[in-house]
């Protein structure tokens, strides 16, 4: 290790200002403040993301195990950090740091590296499985270049690992090496530190632009409307703030060999740390949280529904004498507009709601498909039916017979979601439930 770096001589030592123990100066509670919440917020996305993979589309994946992996570490790094902080003296002046403070101090740095190299590896090999998932439906090229960042970003870690072990020789020599007579003894081997840290930056800023950038190349490819296409930039260019943060963030491991005052810029270094880290968690688990959010909306469309009408939303389906499917109307009813509804403005016929055909039936209930299908009363052709799933994106169907089959076939897809099996009429006390 160069004495002009980490190890500054004795008589750049004598122009070091009279040690402040009291009351030193420090970069303030930036840190600390900026750990503690970027984490916190991180806990809540990743507990989001793996709730709506394991809870919601039931299809979790090797990715979500390794957002598990980033967080353990993530979490760990922030931790070290803010101990570091406050216990270490990270953020103070070389020369206002206790002596007997040395080796803990390099403890923690060792230690804190290790992690920050395994949650940004299990993040963006994360984000690069995620791609591979999306990938079946297209190109080889593109499913190629997945598995070139893997690669990549697996080959990184292993030789930035190496190198943390190997570096200085025996390996407790990164830390002793700060105890004065260990430091005298001499029969230890160091690196250069000085370009093995900024280096492995520079190799990390590029593993975090080819995950970003991947993405995009694919998506101007696409057959895409505008909007949904800018959607996409926007959604994928998140990882752009990771480059950024690991662009700055390199820059403070290069200018710390730099000067004499070390641990005044591995603050700075750490803080963007932080953020480079838990910018890449949010990122990656941005396209996952899609399933999560619209349940919440849903449910919030839900409640809106029940303030409206006391109930859930009822869609109005028109056919003919046929039974032939038209169109397909949403709305909230109220309790009063049902009580409202004159007597005999029901007709006494029941009908069968199977598919898209309404046949005459009698009254009752009867198992289709694996399911219990309920009565309906036919009125001014009218079918209606709560539900709790969106039909909306059926409603451009027509009563034509070739349509039919389609409809027969999504219909039996949307049987599949949870549905509450109530059937009704909105316009007078007529209606009724299956039991």
């Amino acid at each position: 290790m160069p004495s002009s770096t980490l190890h500054p001589p004795p008589e750049i030592i004598a122009t070091f200002p009279k040690p402040n123990y009291v009351n030193p100066e420090t970069h303030g509670p930036g840190l600390m403040v900026a750990s503690g919440l970027l984490s916190g917020v991180g806990i809540i996305v990743v507990g989001a993301r793996l709730y709506a993979r394991f809870c919601i589309t039931k299809a979790p994946g090797i990715d979500d195990l390794l957002i598990i992996l980033a967080l353990i570490f993530g979490l760990t790094l922030s931790i070290l950090v803010m101990l570091g902080n406050q216990i270490y003296y990270n953020g103070y002046h070389v020369w206002d740091i206790p002596v007997d403070s040395y080796v803990p101090h390099r403890i923690n740095v060792w230690v804190a590296q290790l992690c920050y190299t395994l949650a940004l590896t299990s993040v963006k090999i994360s984000v690069l499985l995620f791609y591979r998932r999306m990938s079946v439906s297209f190109t080889r090229g593109f499913l190629i270049a997945v598995w070139v960042g893997i690669i990549y970003n697996i080959l990184y870690c292993i030789a930035f690992v190496l190198a943390l072990c190997l570096l200085f020789r025996p390996l407790q020599a990164y830390w002793l090496t700060f105890d004065a007579a260990y430091y005298a003894k001499g029969d230890w081997s160091a690196g250069r530190e000085e370009i093995a840290t900024p280096v492995s930056g520079m190799f990390s800023v590029v593993g975090d632009a080819y995950s970003t950038v991947l993405p995009l190349l694919l998506i101007s490819r696409l057959s895409l409307p505008r909007r949904q296409k800018w959607a996409l930039y926007a959604l994928f260019s998140l990882g752009a703030a990771t480059v950024v943060f690991c662009a700055i963030r390199t820059y403070y491991m290069w200018a710390l060999f730099r000067h004499w005052d070390f641990t005044w810029t591995l603050w700075k270094a750490w803080l963007f740390g932080e953020f480079e880290l838990w910018s890449a968690i949010y990122a990656a688990s941005a396209p996952a949280l899609k399933p999560f959010f619209k349940r919440f909306f849903d449910r919030k469309s839900t409640a809106e529904g029940d303030s409206r009408g006391g109930g859930k939303a009822v869609y109005v389906v028109r056919g003919d004498s046929q039974g032939k499917l038209g169109k397909v109307e949403k709305y909230w009813p109220s309790s009063r507009s049902r009580r409202s509804a004159p007597p005999g403005s029901l007709e006494d016929e029941d009908v069968e709601l199977v598919g898209v055909r309404a046949t005459s039936k009698g009254n009752g209930d009867e198992t289709h498909d694996g399911g219990k299908v309920g009565w309906a009363t036919l009125s001014g052709n009218h079918i209606i039916k709560h539900v709790e799933y969106d039909v909306e994106r059926c409603a451009s169907a027509t009563g034509d017979a070739e349509a039919q089959p389609k409809w027969d076939q999504r219909w039996r897809r949307e049987s599949d979601l949870q549905r509450s099996g109530t059937f009704s009429i909105a316009s007078g006390p007529a209606s009724r439930s299956p039991s």
